[in-house]
């Protein structure tokens, strides 16, 4: 393990090792992503189901589920964790995010953002709980620090070929063609 997403070798590794083949593992990884959307579909409300099929299918589902699979499943996940807050409970909301971050090391910016909405500004909990999420992701930070810079160093490449031909993503830079 090189400072990769752990949840996402664990399933690589997983699938890998049920399918004994790399091209059905990453099928397999699309097909997952799918299970997750299929799941928050049949636990949406009417919102959300507008949302997943007017929005986030036509968008998103195509990249997520084959090129940038790690940011698709992760997606899913954090859409998971939301309805876990909309139905009551911001500490499984939390629960069920933490998988994304496991995913996508990006995600743990939308828990976060996700979680601290939700929560009341003012009161004296709520403050820890900020605090101990900023410490734990800075320490999260230093774990995977060479991977994240070493991730940097590609997209700072990318975007030397002229911002004309970039388009800025909140999960990454993708050139077009």
């Amino acid at each position: 393990w090189k400072g990769q997403e752990p949840g996402f070798v664990l399933l690589g590794v997983t699938l890998i090792a049920i399918f004994q083949d790399t091209d059905i593992a990453v099928r397999a990884c699309a097909l997952v992503f799918f299970f997750l959307l299929a799941v928050f579909l049949i636990r949406g409300d009417r919102n959300e189901r507008f949302l997943c099929l007017a929005y986030f299918l036509p968008v998103f589902a195509y990249s997520y589920s084959m090129n940038v699979l790690r940011t698709g499943l992760a997606a899913c996940i954090i859409l998971l964790a939301t309805q876990a807050i909309r139905k009551g409970s911001l500490m499984r909301g939390f629960f069920t995010g933490l998988p994304g971050v496991l995913l996508h090391y990006s995600a743990l910016f939308s828990v976060s953002y996700i979680i601290m909405t939700q929560r009341p500004w003012l009161k004296f909990l709520s403050v820890l709980g900020m605090l101990a999420l900023l410490v734990l992701s800075a320490v999260g930070f230093l774990l995977v620090e060479a991977y994240l810079i070493n991730k940097a160093g590609l997209y700072a490449a990318n975007t030397e070929m002229g911002a004309s031909r970039i388009i800025p993503s909140i999960f990454g830079v993708f050139r077009i063609s």
